[in-house]
């Protein structure tokens, strides 16, 4: 691979709203239900490492 940091930079932003869009979610379920419950650390999305990015798929159109 060629110089793969901007499609690394997009990776980490797309998961980075992942991880905001379950915590987001975990804290709605926390103040709408009594029976709400925190999973534990281990399984909780934190961050990119807790992703495997299986391939990359690069469609590029040679206009910079």
């Amino acid at each position: 691979g060629q110089a793969m940091a901007h499609y690394t930079r997009l990776l980490e932003r797309a998961v980075d709203a992942i991880v905001a869009g379950y915590r987001r979610r975990l804290g709605a379920a926390l103040q709408s239900s009594r029976s709400a419950r925190i999973p534990v650390l281990e399984d909780q999305v934190q961050d990119i490492e807790d992703f495997e990015l299986v391939t990359w798929l690069v469609i590029h159109d040679g206009k910079d």
